[in-house]
């Protein structure tokens, strides 16, 4: 309304995650936006690779909704993601699903198939021959049990979020020039990528001080003698 009074022309594109639901059709309906949007599409983000792997949904408020509020439907998502990994990895022989809302879930994913097409996942050999769906309240005990690796350590004390460790503490680098670089806060990706962080990441926190030390002596080691060798050259 603000452009028109204006007379400004400009393209209005809403992208809703993970899907469209008749509530925020109704919301910008009431609004009187809903007929100014040029493009009204949903973007469904279902699988988040987290590492080599880890595929993950990042449905943090899934058992809230599932288990206390009695909404479920977070599982037509995971239906929908069980559906997209078969479409990548053929159709899957056997699955089972181990709680209500895993049952129920695995129920809605059979649903789907029949109601669509999928002659593409029978001439795909399968890769996928066996699919355990579990619900979170099968095992409540686990999560509060005390870590005891060094990547439990870090999401004890500070925390991982989606594979993100966000430091509370700036972190001091030096250059190329041995020149202390003033220190800066920056978010690290924890994942398979850092060959350090792999091998050390399962490890029982009290011996991995000494890993982390012999390793750095390496590092370093091999850095004044790549620096040597410039000298000579």
């Amino acid at each position: 309304r603000h452009l028109e009074r204006h007379g400004e022309s400009k393209s209005f594109h809403v992208y809703l995650v993970p899907r469209i639901t008749l509530i925020c059709q109704r919301i910008l309906e009431d609004e009187g936006v809903l007929g100014s949007i040029q493009s009204f599409r949903q973007f469904e983000c279902d699988l988040i690779p987290m590492d080599d792997d880890v595929i993950s949904m990042e449905l943090d408020s899934a058992f809230r909704e599932c288990f206390m509020d009695g909404d479920c439907s977070s599982l037509y998502y995971v239906a929908r993601a069980l559906m997209r990994i078969q479409n990548q990895f053929g159709h899957i022989p056997e699955i089972r699903g181990k709680g209500r809302c895993a049952k129920q879930a695995v129920r809605m994913m059979q649903r789907m198939k029949q109601e669509l097409s999928h002659d593409a996942l029978k001439g795909m050999l399968p890769q996928i021959h066996q699919l355990y769906v579990l619900d979170r309240d099968v095992d409540l005990v686990t999560p509060f049990v005390t870590q005891l690796t060094y990547e439990g350590l870090i999401d004890e004390i500070w925390g991982i979020k989606s594979g993100i460790f966000d430091p509370p503490f700036a972190v001091k680098k030096e250059d190329s020039t041995k020149k202390a670089a003033a220190p800066k806060k920056q978010k690290v990706g924890l994942n398979s990528n850092d060959t350090v962080y792999t091998e050390v990441r399962d490890q029982n926190f009290s011996s991995v001080g000494s890993k982390l030390n012999a390793k750095a002596l390496t590092i370093e080691g091999a850095y004044e003698q790549r620096h040597k060798l410039k000298e000579i050259t």
